[in-house]
């Protein structure tokens, strides 16, 4: 034990790997702050930040650790008003808009909201707000009395022309206000919100106002405007000659139209079309559906506000429409470009699933992003292009496989944009991904795209891949690499040849697992206990009773005479071995490999390896370590006496606590390995490139 409390203090004194590091910015989307607010953080202590090179960055289980202590509202230093933007319940989305007034705007909103009890409230709000954007961007005069509101002037019917009718569209036929809403209104009247062009200020205040765990139930999310912007620069193309239409099948308050509109009428007027011939044939090609009324007013509003010669109202009435666009029948539709950010993780009921399912073969996974893709494609002309916001587990996760061989078969897949952690309040990473419709040439490329880099990738390797899993991350010189590894004569996979169990899930560590020993108890480890080679437990035990328990493998799994345990979440793979029949909880997973000739110790070396990291990063790029994953890494045969050194240098690191040596002996298990899959000196050059730091041999 002292041996391995040893590597656990030298582990705190190696230098971060870029995965235990962050950028300020990235830092900044993820807590939903400003830039300037994580600096003030690392000023003051709460937040971690190192030197890695010129730049700053940040420790990653740090930030992480802040975000739950900020949701969950255990940090009190981080109660004051600016961090409703980040409370349960309500939030004010950062990076929506791109004017940061408009966000500070919206937490006083919320301030005011909070005192109305009114049912109709976020109606109100909405419309008050709207008749006041309308007035700043001169479209109509009003007079409002001091202590009043711009809603009274409606309800009394005075004449604000058609956009007074597009404001009584977000309202009841009826509906009263009670003096506290008059009061409260009034102070929102006396706010000074400017109307900025391009921007959905009135689509930010609807989400703040939303309840963020309806918005979870529905699967939307708001899209940041920047994200907006660099698919709407993209794809504005498809709509530039006449005739040709654009939709967003599930628009919100409109903020990929709103953009399409003003890129639309900046395209037209380069090409000397007037002012107001630029605006009908932007509005003509632009359509938008959505189930939620109050969100097809927001958006009618905005397209309106957008327009500064006429207000085509006829137009936004019958484009921009209540609809269920899953359940509509879209026979003589056809449109060249289809864009939106699609709900993700949509709740349907068995009900819905069912009668979607007579429509769309991709219903089967359950899945809403999968179905509005299918839709887009069903709707595009041929060459008319998708272009959609979605999360990245489309590229690999198993469930989407129907979906991924439907744009296999269906597109040209154009480009793929991995935009990381973009959404604040949303953990998964997010991707924006641009297909034509139409069959591809077997020599096409997509375009990928990951921060600052770009590379190519043949479309047909997705065709021939296991699940078609696009495993983007991967270049064309890697992919030989990963070829090759596959291929290497007599290679063998777990698949078959390897026992799994998952580790026990009580139902309630809070009682069952224990800081001391309880009578009849023993060790139990979890994943953070796990490292390369070695485990090192912390303090947590078990009165093992299987009968107990939630989930639970068969005991003779966990008391096998050895067994190799490996962290479940993370995206490195990391593998201890173990010969004490010690229990695990369901945060570190087993598996007992099976080959004839071959000893347990070996298969842990190759999992352990560089080349078995590559593998799995480039081919799967999850940060969960799936069993599915695991059967599809090559494992290298080789000759006893080769196996014999191999499992030699294994002893030698389990019982190593020195951090150079246990360094040396793992690169020199690594060569070996490299080795065996016959990689030459630039493959192996290349592969440590990848993966640089020494595979999380302590951390």
């Amino acid at each position: 034990m002292a041996q391995l409390a040893q590597l656990e203090h030298n582990s705190k004194n190696q230098p971060r790997s870029e995965d235990d590091t962050m950028s300020i910015q990235d830092a900044a989307v993820i807590l939903s702050v400003s830039r300037a607010t994580v600096r003030n953080w690392m000023k003051s202590g709460l937040l971690t930040s190192e030197k890695n090179g010129r730049s700053t960055c940040l420790v990653r289980n740090d930030v992480l650790s802040l975000k739950q202590s900020i949701e969950s509202g255990d940090n009190s230093r981080l109660k004051s008003r600016r961090n409703k933007k980040t409370k349960v319940g309500n939030c004010v989305p950062t990076n929506y808009v791109s004017d940061r007034y408009y966000e500070n705007l919206a937490v006083e909103v919320l301030d005011m909201v909070e005192q109305m009890h009114s049912d109709k409230k976020t109606e109100l709000i909405l419309a008050e707000i709207a008749i006041k954007l309308v007035i700043d961007a001169k479209k109509i005069t009003l007079c409002r009395p001091s202590s009043t509101t711009y809603l009274e002037t409606l309800q009394k019917g005075d004449d604000v022309g058609q956009y007074g009718e597009l404001v009584r569209t977000l309202l009841p036929t009826e509906f009263e206000l009670s003096n506290e809403d008059v009061r409260i209104l009034s102070k929102v009247s006396e706010l000074s919100i400017p109307f900025c062009p391009g921007e959905d200020f009135l689509g930010l205040i609807y989400m703040s106002l939303n309840n963020l765990g309806a918005r979870k139930a529905s699967g939307s999310y708001y899209t940041p405007s920047f994200i907006v912007d660099q698919l709407v620069e993209r794809c504005f193309g498809q709509v530039v000659t006449r005739e040709q239409r654009a939709v967003d099948p599930c628009c919100g308050s409109g903020n990929f139209l709103i953009k399409l509109f003003y890129r639309l009428k900046r395209y037209f007027r380069t090409k000397g079309t007037s002012s107001v011939d630029s605006e009908k044939e932007a509005i003509r090609s632009l359509y938008g559906y959505d189930v939620d009324p109050i969100a097809i007013g927001l958006c009618r509003l905005n397209l309106a506000l957008a327009t500064e010669c006429s207000l085509d109202q006829d137009s936004l009435l019958r484009q921009i429409v209540v609809r269920n666009s899953l359940c509509h029948t879209w026979d003589e539709d056809s449109f060249a470009l289809v864009l939106g950010n699609p709900p993700w993780g949509f709740s349907f009921s068995d009900d819905e699933l069912d009668s979607l399912r007579d429509n769309y073969c991709t219903a089967l996974s359950g899945e809403s992003f999968s179905l509005f893709i299918e839709l887009g494609l069903s709707i595009l002309a041929p060459n008319g292009k998708l272009a959609y916001v979605l999360p990245q587990s489309l590229l690999n996760v198993k469930l989407h496989e129907g979906v991924r061989l439907l744009l296999l078969a269906m597109t040209k897949l154009e480009c793929i944009n991995l935009l990381g952690h973009s959404f604040g309040n949303v953990y998964a990473p997010a991707l924006t991904l641009e297909a034509s419709k139409g069959t591809p040439a077997i020599s096409h490329t997509v375009d990928v795209i990951n921060d600052d880099s770009l590379h190519q990738i043949p479309q047909m390797r997705f065709s021939s891949n296991d699940l078609a899993i696009f495993n983007v991350n991967s270049t064309t010189k890697e992919q030989v690499i990963l070829d090759k590894m596959k291929n290497v004569s007599g290679v063998m996979y777990l698949k078959g040849n390897a026992t799994f169990a998952l580790g026990i899930v009580t139902g309630d560590n809070n009682s069952i697992i224990h800081g001391t020993i309880p009578n009849g108890g023993e060790l139990i480890l979890k994943g953070s206990d796990i490292f390369k080679y070695n485990s090192i437990p912390s303090a947590n035990y078990i009165a093992y009773a299987p009968e107990s328990y939630q989930q639970v493998a068969p005991t003779k799994l966990y008391r096998a005479p050895e067994k190799l345990i490996y962290r479940f979440i993370n995206e490195r793979l990391i593998f201890a071995y173990d010969d004490k029949q010690t229990l695990t909880l369901n945060s570190a997973n087993i598996v007992i490999p099976h080959f004839e000739g071959y000893s347990l110790k070996y298969i842990l070396a190759v999992l352990n390896s560089r080349c078995a990291q590559f593998f799995f990063t480039l081919s799967f790029s999850s940060v969960k370590i799936l069993r599915k994953h695991l059967e599809s890494i090559p494992i290298p045969s080789c000759t006893p006496e080769q196996q014999e050194i191999i499992v030699n240098h294994v002893n030698e690191v389990l019982i190593t606590s020195d951090a150079n040596a246990r360094d040396q002996i793992y690169d020199r298990i690594d060569d070996l390995i490299s080795n065996l899959f016959n990689l030459n000196e630039l493959d192996i050059r290349l592969i440590k490139e990848s993966i640089p730091q020494k595979a999380l041999l302590y951390r």
